[in-house]
């Protein structure tokens, strides 16, 4: 009878002790406003999302804006068009019949040529022109304007393998200076046919790719980074296009 009284009161104390570590527990999350939103330092200490906050708006920006300086420019990415241009030369010759004028095709004396051609274009960054004042940052949010890319038109080449002249057996082949007109006009013809949106967008990827991680490393989150640019990707346009050799 003893013995069970004993083991009454020893369950007893260990329900007390339970309710009471409940009680601590509780009190201490309610004076800490829980921990949901706490880190671990590493060291067993908590540290706020406000302790973040202002750490990364007391951080200095001038290293961020140094190294991205210092890439100088991003060749971001590059692009290939490749078309077959033809020119036409037909030659038609005037038939009289019953009193009636006629015009027809003269194939003796039509000139085919087609022109296979190929534009390679890059787009790049000059990040020399990126200053502090593009960066914006409000709390743990940081807003970065980077330059606008720029397109470049590296090269422009015939395939003569894949080019071809055709000549009416009356005609004989065109000289190598009106070839040579219709290899320029060809190539200034492509550069019509690009569409400067897709590359200034893909781009503006690739050099977002590039400036993130930087910005993660120095603790912000993905989600409060914000890549922007000046200018739409739409208003680009072929004349803002800059050769680098003559067509």
């Amino acid at each position: 009878m003893q013995d069970g009284i004993e083991c009454k009161m020893l369950y007893k104390s260990r329900l007390y002790i339970k309710v009471l570590l409940l009680v601590i527990i509780s009190v201490a999350v309610a004076c800490t406003g829980g921990v949901k939103d706490d880190k671990s330092n590493g060291n067993g200490l908590l540290i706020r999302d406000e302790d973040v906050e202002k750490a990364l708006a007391e951080k200095s920006i001038e290293p961020f804006v140094t190294e991205v300086r210092e890439v100088s420019e991003i060749n971001t990415t590059e692009a290939t068009l490749t078309k077959e241009m033809s020119w036409h030369d037909v030659r038609t010759i005037m038939i009289s019949l019953f009193g009636n004028s006629f015009k027809i095709e003269n194939s003796a004396l039509n000139v085919d040529v087609v022109l296979n051609v190929k534009a390679t274009f890059k787009a790049s960054i000059d990040m020399t022109r990126f200053e502090e004042g593009d960066v914006v940052r409000v709390d743990s949010t940081i807003n970065v304007t980077l330059p606008d890319p720029k397109i470049k038109l590296v090269s422009v080449t015939v395939d003569e393998n894949q080019s071809s002249q055709r000549v009416g057996w009356l005609r004989s082949n065109i000289d190598d200076a009106k070839y040579q007109q219709l290899i320029r006009k060809a190539k200034a013809d492509i550069v019509e046919e690009i569409k400067p949106e897709r590359i200034i967008l893909q781009a503006r990827l690739d050099a977002e790719n590039m400036i993130v991680p930087m910005l993660l490393k120095m603790g912000y989150k993905k989600d409060n980074i914000d890549v922007n640019f000046s200018r739409p990707a739409e208003e680009y346009n072929v004349t803002e296009i800059i050769y680098t050799d003559k067509l």
